[in-house]
């Protein structure tokens, strides 16, 4: 029976086979890996500046990937949690600070959620309000959406039931394809912390037959809402597609006789307004006459199925400090095109980017001053509004680019025929033409020809 002794040291481990031989060999034991170094201890606080910067400073950068790459990311974040305890307790105010929801089942099991959290909670905490509900900042519901209308029904009940229960709401992006109910509108503009919400997008307003009246202008939840938040710094509106006769197509919504009643908006902070498809209704006469001297960016929708040119009314009562205008195209087919003003140059004499869309204006040029406009985009190129371009370019000494925002570059192989050809001839030309005057021609991704 042979025994087997280790005798080890600080650095060195002898191992003895056959200890009772009379010659025992000492065999000396040697690590086929490094010693691993025992692992660092981060503090709490460097973990929640680390999940800090991955969770909460990329909203933004959220917002602007395609949907399915946004659910995706939403999803890997919220598996943080699974990582440790410690981590849930970091990540867990952070992921619901800025929400983002897809389906109808998940905005159900937030809003129960938040309901059940609310009931919990009692006066007796030193916290004000329940949690998480306090931690939400910002809700993006805008991808829910359903053709079932027993399913906009269903929306629309658990946005009532939610809007009471998130007193520190920041940001609201709502479906533009629904409008919210009298219900829902009710629960919104008598919510807590209504003067917190510095964004409201997606708001769709739709007028009935007894919303023309001057008198019933007055009870309308909308303007109820846009007058608790005077707050707001961005604001999109998106009408119904227009009046409901020929009659009230027609009304001028400067004339102070047309909706007397109106409640008067002041809106101090506002800096971006976005209208979709505009027409003469109370909402859009209210915004008309509204304080807003922080706007800077407005976008415009100049589509929609009534004449009345409610595009050039707000250009002409709001352009004056315009940094940034943009005239979209439509998301749907069959409407009346609005003419686009010729006078945008004059009334907003502090544009610096410009987008137009057909059919493009000849725009007349200021009179004694010279425009600081530096980007022009337009749809696509033509030898008219070439002509008219040429003209202006003397008021325009501050343009440098041109971006053709329906039309990219051909790649590079192509034969020169081709390249002379159709739209992409037209767009060498432009080239050829604007580059005398050092300025840039860009297709739709904003670059230059191989």
């Amino acid at each position: 029976m042979s025994h087997t002794r280790t005798e080890s040291d600080n650095k060195v481990i002898l191992l003895r086979p056959r200890p009772l031989t009379k010659e025992p060999a000492c065999l000396a034991l040697v690590r086929l890996l490094p010693e691993r170094p025992p692992p660092i201890h981060l503090p709490f606080e460097l973990w929640t500046r680390i999940l800090f910067h991955v969770l909460g400073q990329g909203n933004d950068w959220l917002e602007r990937l395609p949907v399915a790459e946004r659910r995706k990311q939403v999803c890997r974040r919220w598996h943080l949690l699974s990582v440790c305890k410690s981590w849930a307790e970091i990540a867990k105010p952070l992921l619901y600070q800025h929400l983002h929801v897809f389906t109808l089942s998940s905005l159900d099991k937030l809003v129960t959620l938040l309901h059940n959290a609310d009931q919990k909670w009692d006066s007796i905490r030193r916290i004000p309000h329940a949690t998480p509900n306090r931690w939400v900042r910002s809700l993006d519901v805008s991808e829910v959406r359903s053709s079932i209308p027993a399913a906009a029904m269903a929306i629309d009940l658990l946005l009532a039931k939610m809007f009471p229960l998130v007193p520190y709401l920041e940001r609201l992006s709502l479906c533009p394809d629904y409008a919210l109910s009298r219900s829902a509108l009710a629960s919104l503009s008598d919510k807590e912390g209504l003067q917190r919400l510095k964004s409201l997008m997606g708001f769709k307003v739709v007028h009935g037959d007894g919303d023309w009246g001057a008198s019933a202008s007055t009870l309308d939840p909308t303007l109820t809402i846009l007058q608790r938040c005077s707050g707001l710094e961005q604001l999109e509106i998106v009408n119904d597609g227009g009046p409901p006769n020929e009659e009230t197509a027609l009304l001028d919504l400067e004339d102070l006789e047309v909706f007397p009643d109106l409640p008067s908006l002041s809106l101090p902070r506002l800096t971006s307004l976005y209208l979709q498809t505009p027409s003469p209704t109370p909402i859009m006469a209210a915004l008309l006459r509204a304080e807003v001297p922080a706007l800077r960016q407005l976008m415009i929708t100049p589509y929609s199925d009534s004449p009345c040119p409610v595009t050039a009314l707000i250009l002409s009562r709001h352009g004056a400090n315009l940094s940034n205008l943009n005239l979209q195209p439509p998301k749907h087919w069959g409407t009346i095109v609005d003419a686009q003003p010729s006078t945008i140059l004059i009334t907003s004499p502090r544009l610096r980017q410009l987008s137009l869309e057909y059919p493009l204006p000849i725009l007349a040029s200021p009179t004694g001053i010279l425009h600081p406009l530096h980007t022009l985009t337009i749809p696509r190129p033509n030898a008219r509004f070439l002509h008219a371009l040429e003209v202006l370019l003397a008021h325009l000494p501050a343009l440098r680019i041109v971006r053709v925002r329906g039309v990219r570059w051909l790649r590079s192989g192509v034969s020169s025929k081709a390249l002379e050809a159709g739209v992409q001839g037209e767009m060498r030309l432009w080239r050829r033409r604007l580059a005398r005057k050092n300025i840039r021609l860009v297709d739709a991704d904003g670059k230059d020809p191989l």
